[in-house]
């Protein structure tokens, strides 16, 4: 039998807010006064996933937890300014977690956690065999891998998970996030956190699992090809300088009333993460129905010598088009993305368990005013199904032709479907 919950809370103090959730979820899983006495109560979770502001202590979250599930296995990270479930917006400046629990009586799901200690492809390459070693389903391949990490390399963490899994599972989740991309991210099992490693869950579940990986933006008509670039900096566009390309693009709309126009650094790099939201950069991967699909990369800052640095890899000679969003879409997405996650699956929201789904936190904070109406998006899409959210610096998942990627901006979803 498939057993999956969630609870949160807006509370600051740590281990007054795992109590609150402790509290909602005893309370769910109180029997009814006509229930059979004799009827076995609910077993305890294999696994618990926690989503929380990085201004909370998570060791004592951790500990806490530990201590009321010593049989489960803990997935944790830090998210921006809190979280969200199908209950309510969880967020706040230094308040807000959640947590999420999963059990399904004919399957198993193990949990890994590495420091990179210099290497993060060999740390997530080891983090998915100590995942499958956990529940003893070393060398069987799972359903599906949800990964967690502190960002900046993302890119070799897919690589290392895919060189124990194979290219076919696919590796959804979110980069931890701190509330002021200062370096306060934090991920966590069991038994550890770290602020510079990964932390995987492996699923291997009879039940049908869905996945989907979109943006809430469209190509415009201007791109270019890069023609120097190293690591996450592209310093040409077309050979021209790709700071004065990018702000060539930009103009009109960085002059309007209201904008956040992108500076021009003089001898020091400035970050242009709000300014250039709803302006990122897109790389092809695929197309829908004659419609190509993006993977975004989000410009992190303006460098003094030209460049841009964002906030994933690039390689010369890939194409980057300028992409638009709109705060509209921005709301709307979120919905559709539990709805192609559905349609993967051929199910309805009435067979839908539970749902992990992460949104990318420069979004969440253009919408902040509106996230309310995010909430509703994804509560229509998703009646009564228990789900939690992370609110992160970079997400992951497969796109159309099932290649595992990270992207910025985008919105990601796990939906687990029974029929």
């Amino acid at each position: 039998m498939v057993t999956i919950a969630s609870a949160s809370s807006l509370d600051r103090d740590p281990r007054t807010a795992v109590r609150d959730c402790l509290s909602q979820l005893e309370a769910g899983a109180a029997p009814d006064p006509g229930q059979d006495p004799d009827k076995a109560p609910d077993p305890d979770p294999d696994l618990v996933m926690i989503q929380v502001n990085a201004a909370l202590d998570v060791d004592i979250i951790r500990e806490c937890l530990r201590d009321r599930y010593p049989s489960a296995a803990l997935h944790g990270a830090t998210s921006c300014q809190g979280t969200m479930t199908d209950k309510r917006l969880c967020s706040a400046p230094d308040a807000g977690m959640a947590i999420w629990t999963f059990h399904d009586g004919e399957g198993d799901t193990g949990t890994g956690l590495r420091a990179y200690n210099g290497d993060p492809g060999e740390a997530a390459a080891q983090a998915i065999l100590d995942a499958m070693a956990s529940v003893d389903r070393f060398g069987e391949i799972p359903q599906l891998v949800w990964v967690s990490a502190a960002p900046g390399d993302e890119e070799a963490i897919i690589d290392g998970i895919q060189s124990v899994v194979g290219r076919g599972v696919p590796i959804v989740g979110g980069s931890a996030a701190d509330n002021t991309v200062s370096g306060g991210w934090q991920v966590f099992d069991r038994d550890s956190t770290t602020a510079a490693g990964l932390v995987v869950s492996a699923w291997f579940s009879p039940l049908r699992i869905g996945t989907a990986f979109h943006s809430g933006y469209r190509p415009t008509d201007r791109k270019a090809t890069v023609t120097s670039a190293r690591g996450r900096v592209v310093y040409s566009l077309d050979n021209r300088p790709a700071l004065d390309l990018y702000r060539e693009w930009n103009g009109p709309a960085m002059d309007a009333p209201g904008a956040n126009p992108i500076p021009d650094p003089a001898s020091h790099t400035v970050n242009i993460l709000q300014a250039t939201t709803l302006s990122p950069l897109g790389r092809r991967r695929g197309n829908l129905a004659g419609a190509s699909m993006f993977v975004l990369s989000h410009p992190e800052t303006a460098r003094p010598d030209g460049g841009i640095s964002l906030f994933t890899n690039v390689a010369e000679g890939e194409e980057l088009h300028l992409m638009e969003g709109t705060v509209e879409s921005l709301i709307h997405r979120p919905g559709n993305v539990c709805r192609s996650a559905m349609d993967m699956i051929e199910l309805d929201a009435r067979d839908i368990k539970g749902a992990i789904l992460v949104y990318c936190a420069g979004c969440m904070l253009t919408v902040r005013d509106r996230m309310n109406e995010v909430h509703g998006q994804i509560t229509q899409a998703l009646p009564g199904v228990p789900f939690i959210t992370a609110f992160t610096f970079g997400e992951q998942g497969p796109v159309l032709d099932a290649e595992n990627r990270h992207g910025n901006l985008m919105i990601s979803a796990a939906l687990f479907g029974e029929t």
